[in-house]
């Protein structure tokens, strides 16, 4: 009888893991594009998908590329640490807008009338209480008095824990 040979698995040293780089960068990609941070975490070169492989050395065609990087065992788990990581970033987002409903702003609205003359209109935003009350909240202060409130206090106590959420990086 003749003896059966045996095959034994061999590894593939190119295939792709989680600790492959263009991988890992994916991961913060994914995570970055789930939360809504694309614009804040990756640079305006890198804004979609066809884009980040350009980025990384693949064809604008090679999307399928990225999909089958997501069918890797661990990769969503991997995309929710990144989520955690970003969190500060959410809050950074969160606190500008905060600043510019505690300020008050104007708008300027471009409107065409029925002959077809384009005017600009100015339309002005008061601050608002609840906004200053929240930043004060955030900043760790106790509201007292809200007329008090508007303004510069809030507006400080805000810049200042903005300032060490990024400085918590």
């Amino acid at each position: 009888m003749a003896k059966a040979k045996r095959k034994e698995k061999k590894v593939n040293p190119k295939a792709y893991t989680l600790d492959t780089a263009i991988v890992r960068d994916y991961i913060v990609y994914y995570a970055a594009r789930e939360m809504g941070l694309i614009k804040k975490v990756f640079s305006e070169d890198c804004q979609n998908e066809a884009q980040f492989c350009v980025k990384h050395g693949l064809s604008d065609k090679s999307v399928n590329a990225l999909h089958n990087y997501a069918n890797i065992d661990g990769f969503y788990d991997e995309v929710d640490k990144e989520k955690k990581k970003h969190k500060h970033l959410l809050l950074s987002v969160g606190m500008t807008g905060l600043l510019k409903r505690a300020e008050g702003m104007f708008l300027r609205k471009r409107t065409v009338d029925a002959a077809g003359k384009a005017h600009t209109l100015l339309d002005e935003i008061p601050p608002d209480v609840k906004a200053s009350e929240r930043l004060v909240q955030l900043g760790g202060g106790e509201i007292v008095d809200s007329v008090k409130i508007l303004g510069t206090e809030a507006i400080a106590l805000a810049a200042r824990k903005a300032t060490e959420l990024e400085d918590g990086k």
